[in-house]
């Protein structure tokens, strides 16, 4: 009866370590890094989007507000790529007859490719869901450096996302969340401007987060 105990001790003792080592610390840094697919939302049709992977990494220092809200606020870079096949936009000899354009026979479609490339600025607010800072949600607002061939603008960008965090030992925290980022200027980009294209992506962020004191 003793063993049995002591197992079912064992067992249970890294949920009480968790639990522990969550109200320690009031000040953290964290590590982010995630594949993302991004897309452009349009007022209008613009072809066929074809997901495209990029990254996105991030450093942040978190500040705890109250028991269950924190600040946040980083740093980071952000590749988004975007692929769309616009259609039958090219016309070639063979489809004219006659003088004039038949669309029934085969020619070629436009497919473009774009990539995007940024210094993200973001803050954010983060409420947990639960006493033992396991499950939360950030709300997010901040500004995009855009790098552009002739010239850099910034932009501001909103965000959300969803995470779960576990204890790694103490004052570490491995954790994990689904992001979402929409640009809202596309004032930098003519080609986004004249389409009124907006960039967005989605993430699946993972990382380290280490509290400081």
């Amino acid at each position: 009866m003793q063993k049995s105990h002591l197992f079912f001790a064992l067992l249970a003792l890294p949920l009480f370590a968790q639990g522990q080592t969550q109200t320690l610390s009031r000040q953290r840094v964290a590590f982010t890094a995630a594949p993302n697919v991004s897309h452009l939302a349009s007022e209008g049709s613009i072809g066929i989007q074809m997901p495209q992977l990029g990254y996105h990494a991030r450093l942040d220092g978190e500040w705890r507000l109250n028991q269950r809200l924190w600040l946040r606020v980083g740093a980071g870079y952000t590749l988004m790529r975007y692929k769309t096949d616009i259609g039958q936009f090219l016309q070639w000899p063979i489809q004219v007859i006659s003088g004039v354009y038949d669309p029934s026979i085969p020619g070629e479609s436009l497919v473009t490719l774009r990539e995007t490339k940024m210094l993200t600025l973001p803050v954010a607010l983060r409420y947990f869901m639960d006493k033992k800072q396991r499950f939360y949600a950030d709300l997010e607002s901040g500004a995009d450096l855009i790098f552009l061939q002739y010239n850099d603008v910034l932009r501001p960008h909103i965000g959300a996302a969803l995470g779960f965090q576990f204890g790694v030992g103490r004052q570490n925290w491995l954790f994990i969340q689904p992001s979402f980022r929409l640009v809202l200027d596309n004032q930098g980009s003519k080609i986004l401007k004249s389409n009124k294209l907006y960039p967005y992506s989605c993430s699946l962020e993972m990382g380290l987060r280490r509290g400081l004191r």
